[in-house]
């Protein structure tokens, strides 16, 4: 900066000094030229460095600004998702006004630890948010990978959505599965928790939209659909498997790609309409898994029974799938419904083969 005066001042001292030095020196005027006409190039230059100069420094701060807006978008993303806007049909967070819906059909995902609230009891709060964020931290790369994202963290839960196919939810049900054996196979020697989850999966048409005020306001989808893939997510409590979807779901899925079995007829707590259910299997224990394809057949033959009222045959089939497989719980259920309604149990007049449940 210093020599940038120097050379920008030179210029206005070249007239003067050129004309002392032809009265006093004696200079002709062809000198006197020559000198001035240097000096002028000397001021071009400095101007041509100046601008230079000015440009470079544009420019610097046009890329920092450009660096800021990334880091700022990327920053935005983080609490709104770029699907969400995507979705709506806007460009920008800008553009999102509250209120703006649209009517889609997706899948819903939800996602939760089990006894989370023993686990949670044995550590420190700082402890609970270094175990959930790791946890999550994991589980949502999984979600994004196959074409879905985070509606909500719901301390333990998750809420996914994917609007291009089911299929994909389905493949990040059972990536976050695996994720998880793999998890646990390693948590004795890495000194953590070995935690299980089960996800629940539904598929139908919903509002997406903004809910709020116009000082807070998130993206939120309402419809029934999401309150029944929440309640598949707690069957999976009750059928002990890993993940259960909706009919819905099973409808609009590629069967050639998983391994599927049908497993009840529902009706959950606040619904009158019963809803089939069905077990994505894949990601069990690769024994487990297996024992599960071999008696499959089996399995089918016997519910099909049990829903045709021939107790006597589908507990005979149900037995003999235990006895090969002792580790599939649903077929323990079915065993116990057959020996009550054999004992007299209940009224089969009455009996219509809908599972009601008293909770969620």
């Amino acid at each position: 900066a210093k020599y940038l005066c120097i050379s920008f001042a030179l210029p206005f001292l070249s007239a003067p000094i050129s004309g002392l030095a032809y009265l006093f020196y004696d200079f002709n005027w062809i000198t006197w030229l020559i000198i001035n006409s240097a000096v002028g190039i000397l001021f071009l230059g400095m101007f041509i460095t100046f601008g230079f100069a000015v440009a470079q420094q544009l420019n610097d701060m046009k890329l920092l600004a450009l660096q800021q807006q990334v880091k700022l978008t990327e920053a935005y993303q983080r609490f709104v998702p770029q699907q969400l806007l995507k979705n709506l049909g806007k460009d920008s967070i800008l553009d999102v006004s509250l209120g703006d819906q649209v009517n889609v059909e997706m899948s819903i995902l939800f996602s939760d630890i089990r006894s989370f609230t023993s686990i949670s009891e044995k550590m420190t709060p700082k402890e609970n948010f270094s175990f959930l964020n790791s946890y999550l931290n994991q589980m949502s790369p999984i979600i994004r990978e196959n074409k879905g994202y985070i509606d909500k963290f719901m301390g333990d839960g998750v809420m996914a959505l994917f609007k291009s196919s089911a299929n994909d939810s389905i493949k990040a049900a059972i990536g976050m599965q695996r994720y998880l054996k793999q998890y646990n196979s390693n948590s004795f020697k890495n000194k953590t928790h070995k935690i299980n989850i089960g996800i629940g999966i539904n598929t139908g048409e919903m509002m997406l939209g903004t809910l709020g005020d116009v000082n807070r306001m998130e993206g939120s989808v309402i419809s029934d659909a999401v309150n029944l893939a929440s309640r598949l997510e707690g069957l999976t409590k009750i059928y002990k498997v890993g993940i259960i979807i909706s009919e819905e779901t099973y409808n609009n899925i590629n069967k050639d790609l998983f391994n599927t079995r049908f497993i009840d007829v529902v009706a959950v707590k606040g619904k009158d309409k019963p809803v089939k259910i069905f077990e994505i299997f894949d990601s069990d224990l690769d024994k487990l898994k297996h024992l599960k394809i071999d008696t499959l057949e089996d399995f089918k033959e016997a519910v099909s029974d049990y829903f045709h009222k021939d107790f006597e045959k589908a507990l005979k089939l149900f037995l003999k799938i235990n006895k090969i497989n002792p580790h599939d719980k649903v077929t323990e259920i079915y065993i116990n419904r057959c020996q009550k309604i054999i004992k007299g149990g209940m009224p089969l007049d009455l009996w219509d083969g809908i599972n009601r449940l008293d909770q969620k």
